[in-house]
């Protein structure tokens, strides 16, 4: 900007004097859907993305104390697996019209998972634009869309981290993501894949960091799963599988940690009759060897299973689906058995039950 400064006898100056115009930033939070089943006949589940933005004047009041109009910020949806737009510039509307800080924005969002898979699991992005910025792979999280077919079991949504452990315990407070699926193959062997986002203040060494990393473990190798049900309609499973761990942190530079590590899943299918009071919920533990590499909530022994989304399970985000497992069992090994039923529960089959 140009200045001219003038005295009373008729001097002047003129000067430039440089003005920086920065965006505000902006926090995020995804509230949409995490889970979802394609119609019988179709390969599509239409997602309905959702981002709560904030000015970070609504959170941090003293970081910054003069709060915008968070309507001028604009959302894009990414897939961060293959790095491609989902939906640009999402207008935020404001979910109080006596508060400009907070708002939402929403895209409906078609996932054709083709015509051969049984399951499919996305890790979106969210990257504010406009007068805000935001662009953290903290904000990921995992889109889980399966076909509602007999035989597999399915899932996705998040657990609320408590008492994570390991060497990439996560943070407490901070989101743990899921998704997966697990089915027989004709052959009788297990097939499927697990994605978990996990955000810890660990290096990989176990040491203290002072920046939240984002780990992203991932596997399609099932080694065996086992399943049961009940007498008040409850699902148990569990599998075990070889994954490995990439550190996510910056989504422009994905860093492989591992690989070759074990990873044991169990869940809890809470049944839909009136003797059933139990809940969803979820377990995992990474190991490598007799390293514990990572689990979900440890007691000092074992992993114990989380209510998915910290206890809220009334919306179709976060359920599962045990779709008419043929009773059967790939063998492990002694040892697993001892695993499988001194620390992970009761395994077996569920019929398939869906969502009112």
């Amino acid at each position: 900007m140009k200045v001219r400064v003038s005295d009373d006898d008729g001097g002047y100056a003129d000067t430039v004097v440089p003005i920086t115009v920065s965006q505000e930033d902006a926090l995020v939070t995804y509230s949409g859907v995490n889970f979802a089943f394609t119609p019988a006949t179709s390969n599509i589940a239409t997602v309905q993305l959702r981002a709560t933005v904030q000015d970070i004047t609504a959170a941090f009041p003293g970081l910054d104390p003069d709060g915008g109009d968070i309507r001028n910020a604009t959302v894009t949806f990414i897939n961060r697996d293959t790095n491609t737009v989902i939906a640009a510039n999402v207008p935020v509307s404001l979910l109080n019209s006596a508060d400009p800080l907070t708002g939402v924005a929403t895209y409906n969002w078609n996932v054709d998972i083709g015509s051969t898979a049984a399951s499919q699991s996305v890790t979106v992005g969210i990257v504010v634009n406009n007068y805000y910025t935001r662009d953290s792979a903290l904000d990921n999280t995992l889109i889980t869309v399966s076909r509602p077919l007999d035989g597999f079991i399915t899932g996705g949504g998040y657990i609320v981290n408590k008492k994570s452990g390991g060497l990439l315990a996560g943070a407490v407070g901070e989101r743990t993501n899921f998704g997966f699926n697990v089915k027989y193959s004709k052959t009788g062997s297990p097939q499927g894949n697990v994605n978990i986002i996990v955000r810890s203040y660990c290096n990989p060494d176990g040491t203290r960091s002072n920046t939240l990393h984002v780990y992203q473990i991932k596997s399609t190798a099932i080694s065996w799963l086992a399943t049961q049900q009940d007498a008040a309609g409850n699902g148990y499973a569990s599998f075990e599988a070889k994954c490995n761990v990439q550190d996510i942190t910056n989504p422009k530079n994905v860093i492989s940690v591992i690989g070759g590590l074990t990873l044991d899943l169990t869940v809890t299918d809470g049944g839909q009759g009136s003797s059933s009071t139990i809940p969803d919920s979820i377990g995992f533990t990474v190991w490598r060897g007799n390293e514990l590499w990572y689990s979900s909530d440890w007691d000092g022994s074992k992993t114990i299973e989380d209510i998915l989304g910290g206890g809220d399970l009334d919306y179709n985000d976060h359920e599962f689906s045990f779709t008419n497992i043929i009773q059967r069992t790939t063998v492990p090994e002694p040892g697993t058995y001892a695993l499988m039923f001194a620390g992970l529960g009761v395994m077996g089959f569920i019929a398939r039950r869906r969502r009112q």
